[in-house]
């Protein structure tokens, strides 16, 4: 009996001790299909946990690389921006002649500052016999913008105007929304010499004459040439000659702008000569003038003795190659792309060369602030020269201003030529 009992405690307590299957376990023993897909939707799970931390681990990366990128950019700005040299810092006009230009005001005329903060408007002549006047007149660099005779190969005369040595600054201070232009005929702490300065600009557009490229009176401006052979021909004149550069233009472009404080040439200085016949006019319709700026319309025009800024034919520059996308001035990038198609907005800056008048934005609105056009290369693509000013017959278009960086070296027109430089 005692031994019978026993048996059946011990039955009963392995049966207490038998763990019962849970419903899940039930479930997957009934259909082992089902436990074959609960296999597989953990493994997916944890697939999808595999991949979110190998993508966590990857955009972790890629943050850093990108920082790397920036870091680095930077050092290379940096260093390329020691190794253009100094660069204006100061807005400081108190002892110099300067402008200030509100970008989101609307309107061509800019304030004077500076010692010129009380200055009047010049007066131009309007023809070769008369005498006009202007507060600049008595001051340097603009009193020194004579012209000169040189006396090349060929006999060849070369009428130039000198633009003597003048220190700048120029400052976007883009918190408040404005430029900061001032020029002083010497040094000045914060300041720069201007790379446009100290040299001399053809009087008029590069003609040819006996074989050679001249700046010369009673002449049709050379056309039809490619940028390559204008440089060419240029510098075969011999030492220091060349096709005019961007510095030495942009150096007359800021002399007028503190002049006149206003963007509109044409209103100030007129359209200049003009054909609605499509033809060239010969230089040196200014030549014989008594003051040194004329305000034409139809005629020749010029400004501080160079004839015809913006008009009869365009000018080729030299030291320019830019699209969209980015531009290079002298070789060194700018880190700002060109503006697209249309009326100038606002100039960009770059410490390789704060000096420069690059449109970086445009508008369709030709009152807003710059009545000249620019013209562009999309991004993208190869970076391009440019020409400058105007031509005698699409007036409406050009000024001081304009900036037309859209067509290929190769190209060329009836109504684009160049200005020879001298340094």
């Amino acid at each position: 009996m005692r031994s019978s009992a026993t048996n059946s405690t011990a039955t009963i307590s392995k049966q207490r001790n038998r763990r019962t299957p849970s419903p899940l376990q039930h479930s997957f023993q009934r259909n082992p299909q089902s436990s074959a897909r609960w296999h597989t939707g953990s493994q997916r799970a944890r697939t999808i946990r595999r991949k979110q931390m190998k993508l966590k681990k990857l955009k972790k990366a890629l943050k850093k690389t990108m920082q790397t990128e920036s870091i680095l950019r930077e050092l290379i700005e940096e260093k390329q921006v020691k190794s253009q040299g100094e660069y204006p810092t100061s807005t400081d006009v108190s002892g110099a002649y300067a402008v200030i230009w509100d970008y989101e005001k609307e309107g061509t005329k800019i304030t004077r500052a500076g010692l010129a903060e009380n200055f009047e408007d010049p007066r131009p002549a309007l023809n070769i016999s008369e005498k006009g006047s202007s507060p600049f007149d008595e001051i340097m660099p603009w009193a020194g913008m004579r012209r000169s005779v040189h006396l090349g190969a060929n006999s060849v005369n070369d009428i130039m105007v000198t633009i003597p040595e003048f220190w700048y600054t120029a400052i976007k201070d883009e918190a408040n929304h404005r430029w900061i232009w001032a020029v002083s005929p010497a040094e000045k702490e914060g300041y720069c010499k201007h790379p446009g300065s100290g040299r001399e600009i053809g009087a008029y557009h590069t003609s040819r004459k006996n074989g050679t490229a001249a700046s010369a009176e009673g002449e049709i401006p050379l056309t039809d040439t490619t940028w390559d052979e204008f440089k060419k021909i240029s510098s075969e004149k011999g030492e220091g000659w060349g096709m005019m550069d961007i510095a030495t233009w942009s150096a007359v472009q800021l002399l007028y702008l503190i002049e006149f404080a206003d963007f509109d040439s044409v209103k100030t200085l007129g359209t200049g000569y003009k054909s609605d016949e499509w033809k060239l006019g010969r230089t040196g319709d200014t030549g014989e003038a008594l003051y040194h700026t004329m305000k034409a319309s139809g005629a020749s025009n010029k400004y501080r003795n160079i004839e015809d800024p913006f008009s009869n034919c365009l000018d080729w520059i030299d030291g320019f190659r830019g699209n969209r996308n980015g531009c290079k001035v002298n070789d060194k990038k700018t880190w700002f792309g060109l503006a697209s198609d249309g009326w100038i907005a606002n100039f960009g800056y770059s410490t390789a060369a704060p000096w420069a008048f690059i449109p970086s934005e445009s508008t369709d609105d030709k009152d807003a602030h710059i009545p000249d056009y620019t013209w562009s290369w999309p991004k993208g693509y190869e970076k391009r020269p440019a020409f400058v000013g105007g031509d005698y017959y699409s007036y409406r278009y050009y000024g001081l201003f304009c900036f037309d960086a859209y067509n290929n070296a190769s190209y060329t027109s009836a109504y684009l030529g160049s200005r020879l430089q001298k340094t």
